[in-house]
């Protein structure tokens, strides 16, 4: 296994190819076949910690107390958090290069966890005094947490910080660590807070950890509808008509997010309407790519269309739509228009942004 787990950087507002978004709902985040064979005495059923805690336990990651406690509530220290962070990534902490801590001694049982997440590039220290050091035992804050999750999961935390927290800004070392985890679900703040200063307790690392991990699910399967759906859009696509004559033709680039539709049409709108008729039967508007889970499409600044009830109906809706923006000027003429389109998969929504691009052949 690789020092660290690779998981493509995925953010709720990350661009993941020029013109094209996708996000993750955060509430999209569940637990499955968790294990719950390691039982403690202090957690609370109900709580958002319970399962992650008994998942890590059961993996060996996490222990409890002698009294047969875990103390959820109680804040972690840098030490443990690296250790339990290393056991989830495992890292080899054995056979490791000396990050040259100097307040961390050799016969710690956290020195192996702590140098092998150094040598991944996950914890770096700081310089005090002249000396490079780690503060082992000293609590973690929410702040650094946010670094040493992001850093660990591959998490995308170069985006801009558009989060709710009232009490983090954007120009703050952390602010683009915390958006990463408010992208994917793996923290929801307190209120209208981050709490950036607050201690992480150690049921919250398990939580955090734990949702960590099943982003890297919500990961591949974004990544595999956005490219089912550029395939699809991707592959050139032409309608005939009944003389073999090609009448409308579409074409998506992916790295340019432009959607290209060739029509043959008179500039009238009867023509025009009768032409883009024919893009049910291709394309962004062919029922084929609902089947790719293709739900409502947003023509705009118009309100999404739901794809999944009426689709007839949804498709002259939508191609009225297209009509009255290709008409704003006053005169048919080839246009850009935004088209936000609304994927489901499972339990997470996508969203594709792609610009529509309407050219006339006559």
């Amino acid at each position: 296994m690789n020092k660290r787990s690779k998981f493509a950087g995925l953010a709720l507002s990350a661009t993941l190819a020029a013109g094209t978004l996708f996000t993750v709902a955060p509430a999209g985040i569940t637990y499955a076949n968790e294990q719950t064979a390691v039982a403690f005495s202090d957690l609370d059923p109900t709580g958002d910690d319970y399962q992650p805690i008994l998942a890590l336990a059961e993996r060996g990651i996490i222990k409890g107390y002698p009294d047969g406690t875990y103390k959820p509530g109680r804040d972690i220290t840098r030490q443990q958090a690296a250790k339990i962070i290393a056991g989830a990534l495992e890292l080899d902490t054995k056979n490791v290069k000396d990050p040259g801590y100097t307040d961390l001694s050799k016969d710690s049982e956290y020195y192996g966890p702590i140098a092998a997440l150094t040598e991944a590039g996950i914890l770096s220290g700081t310089v005090k005094d002249g000396k490079k050091v780690i503060n082992p035992a000293s609590n973690l804050s929410r702040a650094q947490m946010a670094k040493i999750i992001a850093e660990a999961y591959d998490l995308d935390h170069e985006v801009s910080y558009t989060a709710p927290f009232t009490d983090v800004t954007a120009d703050e070392w952390h602010a683009g660590y915390v958006q990463a985890l408010y992208n994917l679900g793996i923290t929801k703040g307190v209120g209208n807070v981050y709490a950036e200063n607050d201690f992480v307790t150690r049921g919250q690392m398990a939580m955090f950890i734990h949702r960590a991990e099943n982003s890297g699910e919500a990961v591949k399967t974004v990544e595999a509808a956005r490219d089912l759906i550029y395939d699809f859009l991707e592959s050139k696509s032409e309608v005939k008509d009944n003389n073999g004559v090609v009448i409308v033709e579409t074409a998506f680039d992916r790295e340019t997010g432009v959607y290209d539709v060739f029509i043959d049409a008179d500039t009238n709108i009867a023509s025009l309407l009768s032409a883009l008729g024919k893009l049910k039967e291709v394309g962004l508007l062919s029922e084929d790519i609902t089947k790719l889970g293709l739900t409502h499409l947003k023509v705009a600044d118009n309100k999404p269309v739901d794809l999944t009830k009426d689709f007839d109906a949804a498709v002259n809706t939508l191609t009225q739509q297209v009509i009255d923006e290709v008409l704003r000027d006053g005169k048919i003429s080839s246009h850009n228009i935004p088209v936000e389109a609304t994927i489901t998969v499972g339990k997470y929504t996508l969203k594709e942004e792609i610009t529509l691009n309407g050219n006339l052949k006559r």
